[in-house]
């Protein structure tokens, strides 16, 4: 038969391989179009998301047709029954560890109200571990997840935060302990649930508040529109190529979605629950959410137990996940990352002795001594120089010494007038490590933040299933539904004004 046999939608085998061909060109295209963005700051994060958003959507809609995949508006659904086998093989080792998951993760999940959503299945000592292991993610979270925002491209979230600063930060003395407290009594009470909803209902009152004020300012004639521009956001776009790094968000996805997703699997075949596929949920050529596909009339069928475990199966994954991706971004921040930096100068500030003579753009190597790796070590190094004093610096052009002059905040501290920055070598291993960082401190923190906000009585979300199932009042599931939805949107509103 000309052009080959025909399928079962009437394609022939050329036809099938030119949409194929046609299919993996978009896609890389799409990704060249997402990278370039990515860094065209030049136009503004408006028309750099609106333009990424538009190139995944239409290259979404143009695969989906060539190919045939379900799906709709730009999104389509990529599925396989490859990876069945090895979720039924995993489902029938190590009961114990899959059984207890699920319920440590109930524990982190709503903390102490969790015994009362969940009168079985939750041991006593399972209980108190899940309490304990809680407070400790809360600690981490709390005081790294700072580190994430060096990788987020977003207006208000830039704070010029570099890896050795994020660990310095992740200092409790260095905040306020009376809110970090009340994070924690919340926490303990509600879980990571109340964590959440506490966190967004607080930043819905501070949106509302100052667009109060702005509205009452605006009408006495005298409008303060910094009330509203210097709010930030209770949420943000995280998508690879649009507000993270291409490559390393990427992977990051993956690695979450696919442990997400894969443990979801696992219960459901513990519960003898049917997989029909296993799969991506693609906008473009962005990984946009993964999927397994189980009966679900088979899983409406089973008691609330089964279909708790089943639920809360993802979100545990996710915080075992985020433990191990932050010894590893620890590991990897402590030992290799201090050596892939160093510090260049950035400006000079006039009427002071380093003017004119150092330039932006030159290295830092040496200040009075002490070695200098990273801008942390300047700030250790140059605490104890006086007015008068003399500071000598080594760069990659020579030494150079001057005679400190008063700090115009501090008369007792010397400056000698530099502003500096860190930056990533450009030698294979400096790239390599700087890589893997960044994808162990994205993973890191999006399993956290994707594992909390799955937790949210949202529908389609793991946290609204978990409601239904465990709180008889169908009435209070809508109710609360409905303000959660509300807040999320009063906290998007900063955005209309700092696009």
């Amino acid at each position: 038969m000309k052009g080959g046999r025909k399928d079962s939608k009437g394609k022939t085998d050329k036809e099938r391989a030119f949409s194929s061909a046609l299919s993996i060109i978009l896609i890389l295209l799409n990704l060249v179009v997402i990278y370039e963005l990515y860094y065209a700051s030049y136009l503004g994060l408006a028309a750099q998301a609106g333009w990424a958003i538009v190139s995944l959507l239409v290259s979404g809609l143009v695969i989906k047709r060539l190919k045939g995949f379900p799906g709709g508006y730009g999104f389509y659904l990529l599925g396989t029954k490859r990876g069945l086998g090895l979720i039924d093989r995993t489902s029938k080792s190590h009961r114990g560890f899959w059984n207890a998951m699920p319920m440590w993760g109930m524990v982190l999940g709503f903390g102490l109200l969790s015994r009362l959503m969940v009168r079985k299945g939750i041991s006593n000592r399972m209980y108190a571990f899940g309490i304990i292991t809680m407070l400790l993610l809360t600690y981490v979270a709390t005081f790294y997840t700072i580190g994430f925002l060096q990788f987020l491209t977003l207006p208000h979230f830039q704070l010029g935060i570099t890896p050795q600063s994020a660990v310095q930060y992740a200092n409790p003395l260095l905040y306020n302990l009376t809110p970090i407290a009340a994070i924690f009594i919340v926490t303990l009470v509600f879980g990571f649930s109340g964590y959440l909803l506490s966190l967004l209902l607080l930043n819905t009152g501070t949106i509302l508040f100052k667009t109060l004020l702005y509205a009452n300012t605006a009408i006495s004639g005298n409008p303060q529109t910094t009330l509203l521009t210097s709010q930030i956001p209770g949420v943000a776009p995280v998508l690879p190529g649009l507000t993270l790094p291409l490559i390393a968000g990427l992977c990051s996805f993956v690695i979450i979605i696919t442990i997400h997703e894969f443990s979801h699997g696992v219960l459901a075949r513990i519960a003898k629950v049917k997989l029909k596929t296993i799969g991506m949920i693609m906008v473009g050529a962005i990984p946009f959410g993964a999927f397994v596909e189980p009966d679900e009339r088979a899983v409406a069928r089973l008691d609330a137990d089964k279909q708790t475990r089943i639920l809360a199966a993802g979100v545990a994954s996710n915080f075992i996940a985020m433990s191990v991706f932050f010894a590893l971004m620890m590991l990897v921040a402590i030992l290799f990352v201090p050596g892939i930096y160093s510090v260049i100068i950035t400006a000079t500030i006039p009427n002071t002795p380093a003017y004119g003579v150092l330039q932006p753009g030159m290295q830092i190597s040496s200040w009075n001594g002490y070695t200098i790796r990273n801008y942390t070590d300047i700030a250790t190094a140059s605490k104890d120089d006086k007015p008068n004093s003399t500071v000598t610096v080594v760069t990659n052009t020579g030494t150079y010494s001057f005679k400190a002059v008063a700090s115009a905040d501090n008369a007792s501290r010397g400056i000698i007038g530099i502003n500096a920055g860190d930056e990533v070598g450009s030698t294979l291993y400096d790239r390599v490590v700087y890589f893997f960082y960044s994808l162990f401190v994205i993973t890191f923190a999006l399993n956290f933040f994707i594992g909390i906000v799955n937790l949210l009585p949202i529908p389609g979300f793991d946290g609204w299933r978990i409601y239904k199932v465990n709180i008889k009042s169908n009435r209070a599931v809508k109710a609360i539904t409905a303000i959660v939805v509300i807040a999320l949107l009063i906290n998007f509103v900063p955005w209309l004004w700092l696009l």
